[in-house]
């Protein structure tokens, strides 16, 4: 559920912008796995969605979403 949240949230932003003034989106998680994990997510999505033991990455389609919601912010805000 972390994952969908931050995805529905990042969906809503670039489904929503642009606004006068805004130049970043902050998204807050009391989710260790979604804080300490989206750093990973491009080399995971790099390496066929594994991490760096050769295992697979569980919720790779969320993971994948949302980089690509994260891809479509504009320049600067992520």
């Amino acid at each position: 559920m972390e994952l969908m949240g931050c995805l529905r949230g990042l969906r809503w932003v670039v489904e929503n912008e642009p606004w006068e003034g805004v130049t970043c989106v902050c998204v807050g998680t009391d989710s260790q796995y979604l804080a300490e994990n989206h750093t990973r997510a491009p080399y995971w999505k790099k390496v066929g969605w594994r991490n760096r033991a050769g295992e697979p990455i569980a919720n790779e389609d969320l993971w994948d979403d949302i980089l690509k919601s994260i891809g479509k912010l504009p320049k600067g805000w992520a």
